[in-house]
């Protein structure tokens, strides 16, 4: 038997775990990220470039917090958003049908002129 760790026990030991504070400062970011979105303050691109930044932040990445496949593209991400800020509303159900549709309809604008989602670079 072989004193080496094994991949899975290396990769436990580097994937780190985050302080509850620091998850509870996320999820307060997230929240408020959301909300701008919502209010229309922020557009979806922006949105999704803060929502990574909040999971780098965190230490875990977005995809695997999600449950979505670690190849997730741009577009998945702008989706999965969209998806968040519908389930934010699921209490009222015309107003995240209403936000819903803007959000897509940026998306889609988006798509049509270049093709692809290119995220903006913040500051």
């Amino acid at each position: 038997m072989s004193n080496r760790p094994s991949e899975t026990t290396t990769h436990a030991r580097q994937t780190r775990t985050p302080s509850p504070n620091l998850v509870q400062q996320a999820l307060q970011a997230k929240r408020q990220i959301i909300d701008r979105l919502i209010e229309g303050e922020m557009p979806l691109l922006e949105a999704v470039v803060r929502f990574q930044a909040v999971h780098r932040e965190v230490g875990l990445p977005i995809d695997e917090t999600l449950g979505l496949p670690s190849a997730m593209d741009h577009e998945a991400m702008c989706r999965s958003l969209i998806g968040w800020v519908h389930l934010t509303l699921s209490d009222r159900p015309e107003m995240a049908e209403t936000v819903s549709t803007r959000l897509e309809t940026e998306l889609q604008r988006h798509l049509n002129q270049h093709g692809q989602i290119s995220l903006p670079r913040i500051d």
